[in-house]
């Protein structure tokens, strides 16, 4: 929340004071199914309380917006909010390992814009390790926080269960005997 309703929260005219543009860009990493999309919905839930736009653009998406030459709308809001690039993972891969390719140039290209960017918020997740995503794409100034999400410890499937099953899984299981069963295990399969 800090890195990124919180930062639009902060407010314009106080970074701006400091000669810091209103932009960011947050990288949620992990292996599929850790809460990446998870944390993400709920700062969906988050941005429409607190009046902020949302846009989400799944890789389908700027495929086609790139192919058309309308990839830079999907960068835009008309309101200070946040864009979400889900499981973007072609345009992030490192140019080193898989070749430069037309997704790479547009999407650095439209993630810096032309025109200096106010009010928004980047958020993209992807399940590739953070060395296999592309330098030029993770600097500063495209990429301000990596937050990555790793499978559950004991502890927090151990509250999976307790604070989100039904009262009448929980008293039919052993729990512990689940939890330790459980290792190893993402937060989807553990709730599958």
């Amino acid at each position: 929340w800090n890195n990124t309703l919180g930062f639009l929260e902060r407010g314009e005219e106080a970074l701006e004071r400091f000669g810091v543009t209103l932009k960011r860009g947050i990288l949620l990493t992990g292996q599929p199914g850790n809460g990446k999309t998870m944390a993400a919905r709920w700062l969906l839930s988050q941005a429409d309380k607190l009046g902020y736009a949302w846009r989400t653009v799944r890789a389908e998406e700027y495929e086609m917006a790139r192919c058309h030459g309308t990839a830079h709308g999907l960068f835009e809001l008309d309101r200070p909010g946040l864009i979400l690039f889900d499981d973007l993972d072609a345009a992030l891969r490192n140019r080193d390992d898989v070749g430069q390719t037309s997704d790479h140039a547009t999407f650095l290209s439209e993630l810096d814009g032309m025109e200096i960017r106010r009010g928004v918020v980047y958020l993209f997740t992807s399940n590739a390790q953070v060395k296999d995503i592309d330098p030029a794409f993770r600097r500063p100034g495209r990429i301000d926080q990596i937050i990555h999400f790793p499978r559950p410890t004991a502890e927090l499937r151990r509250r999976l269960m307790l604070e989100h099953w039904p009262n009448e899984i929980i008293a039919a299981i052993p729990v512990e005997e689940v939890v330790e069963q459980s290792e190893g295990l993402c937060f989807a399969e553990v709730e599958e």
